[in-house]
């Protein structure tokens, strides 16, 4: 009889064990999609397929971000969809699950982001709120930070005081940190006005105590 439970025991704990384990896999798998530095058109659709997946196939609990990536895949596919009746209501399906997300987590920064990204798709005029929302919870982002100003750039005229300079102080710390790419930094921020902006934000940074070259890479 002992024998017999403690065999259903290790049988249960193996079950459980693979169960975990796959769920993890899942997790990995969706933080890489959300880590990568991607542009809408470069994801392949069957990559897309396999994130939107991901929650049906958790057996337990895979956490917010496998949320987030699946929320992001509808984003990818919203933008690749040609019929505006479907693409509108894909993209309005990840804003429905990423202010679900938001929610119950708001301190995580792909929610804004790829938000952000579904409101510009979209024509909404609140996509600029939730990129400043994105700099509250996380002000540098090395994975989103060219991407992120390149939309402030091309929105300079609505941008906010506050978002400008939150915008700035990431452009600075992006090419400070990374000096290979500060080049690309300039080659985003091409808006004259927030040029000029940026090179008086370098000037006035400059020996700062506070200055991005302190701060740690996220």
């Amino acid at each position: 009889m002992v024998k017999a439970g403690l065999v259903a025991l290790l049988i249960g704990v193996t079950i459980i064990g693979g169960l975990v384990s796959r769920d993890q896999w899942i997790a990995y798998k969706a933080e890489s999609f959300l880590r990568e530095r991607i542009r809408l058109d470069s994801v392949d659709a069957a990559a897309v397929a396999r994130i939107e997946a991901f929650g049906r196939d958790c057996v337990m609990a895979c956490g917010s971000r496998v949320d987030i990536a699946r929320a992001a895949a509808l984003v990818v596919r919203g933008q690749r969809e040609t019929d505006p009746g479907i693409r509108r209501a894909v993209l309005n399906q990840s804003v429905t699950q990423l202010s679900d997300i938001a929610r119950q987590d708001p301190a995580l920064a792909e929610v804004w982001i790829w938000w952000t990204r579904a409101r510009i798709l979209t024509g909404e005029g609140d996509a600029l709120q939730m990129l400043e929302r994105s700099y509250r919870v996380k002000p540098f982002d090395r994975t989103h930070a060219l991407w992120r100003i390149s939309v402030v750039n091309d929105r300079w005229a609505d941008a906010s005081p506050g978002l400008r300079v939150k915008t700035l102080d990431e452009a600075f710390w992006y090419g400070s940190v990374f000096p290979p790419f500060a080049r690309n930094v300039t080659a985003v921020v091409s808006n004259p006005s927030a040029r000029l902006a940026l090179t008086l934000r370098r000037k006035s940074r400059v020996g700062h105590d506070q200055s991005p070259e302190r701060t740690p890479i996220p």
